[in-house]
């Protein structure tokens, strides 16, 4: 299990015969305000603790390259290009890796936000990848196609709507909905974990005794929502439903001492939960 040398890899990982690297999209601020139960007397210590100032928290955005035997799979597809200058970076991150958008079979999508799915275009609204077919879950599919759901978004989530519609328009011969969990790969198992969105999925990446969650969108803010798994963002479709997987998910990272990654992970790096308080404690597994 190593860092990439290559700057534009920002972490990758032997999964028995699996390889799975992490490739940065950037990062953008997140205002802990985003987080609604969160009060600043609570905020403050834990950035303190984390060497951070008071202000928006530094999240990265991560795509996953998995390297089956034959097969090229990409977990989500990055901001896109022309929104913010520190993120909208794959595709120039996955050519300099060497990691060729025309060389992914499949892009697994873990939910259709924006940050997971403008990259699957360019500029003109072009797909990106060529050859690949792009899967995700049923649910999350019908609700944000649904222009019923667009009215009753709130403001905040009705740009993701017109957003998703887009991003998939190239790819409408080319997409698979699966409607469960359960295998949908060799080596990869998709787990629903429905509450961020109604169909947000998790991965997990298993070859022989070994295996890697790559956990979506179960945190946005880690340094915060790590030690608070109480705390769900502005984002979630269903906050209650959103922190309950978070506790579930996490605490069950503890018993199994499995190796688990996300979406906004810091630079995609994977490591091991520990109980600590009401919460849990991250340590990378680079250390």
């Amino acid at each position: 299990m190593t860092s990439g040398g290559n700057l534009s890899i920002s972490w990758r990982c032997e999964v028995g015969s699996i390889v799975v690297t992490a490739v940065s999209d950037g990062v953008v601020g997140i205002d802990p305000k985003l987080l609604p139960k969160a009060t600043p007397q609570e905020v403050a210590p834990l950035l303190a603790d984390a060497g951070l100032p008071i202000g928006p928290v530094s999240a990265s955005i991560n795509a996953f390259v998995i390297d089956l035997p034959g097969r090229r799979v990409l977990v989500d597809a990055g901001l896109g290009p022309g929104l913010v200058d520190t993120a909208g970076h794959l595709r120039a991150n996955l050519v300099a890796a060497g990691l060729s958008p025309e060389t992914v079979h499949t892009v697994l999508l873990t939910h259709l936000h924006r940050d997971h799915v403008r990259g699957l275009t360019d500029g003109e609204g072009r797909g990106v990848f060529p050859n690949a077919e792009i899967a995700l879950h049923q649910a999350d599919y019908a609700f944000w196609m649904d222009e019923a759901e667009e009215r009753r978004a709130p403001a905040l989530a009705k740009q993701h709507f017109s957003i998703a519609r887009a991003a998939l328009a190239p790819y409408r011969d080319r997409l698979e909905l699966f409607f469960r969990s359960g295998p949908i790969l060799p080596g990869i198992e998709a787990i629903h974990a429905p509450g961020h969105t109604p169909g947000h999925t998790m991965y997990r990446i298993a070859s022989g005794q070994h295996s890697l969650l790559i956990a979506g969108d179960i945190v946005h803010v880690p340094v915060l929502q790590f030690a608070r798994p109480d705390w769900s963002i502005v984002l979630d479709v269903d906050p209650e439903a959103a922190a309950n997987v978070r506790k579930r998910v996490l605490d069950a990272a503890c018993i199994d001492r499995e190796l688990v990654t996300g979406m906004h992970f810091d630079r995609g790096r994977g490591g091991y939960f520990r109980r600590t308080g009401n919460g849990f404690a991250f340590e990378s597994s680079d250390r």
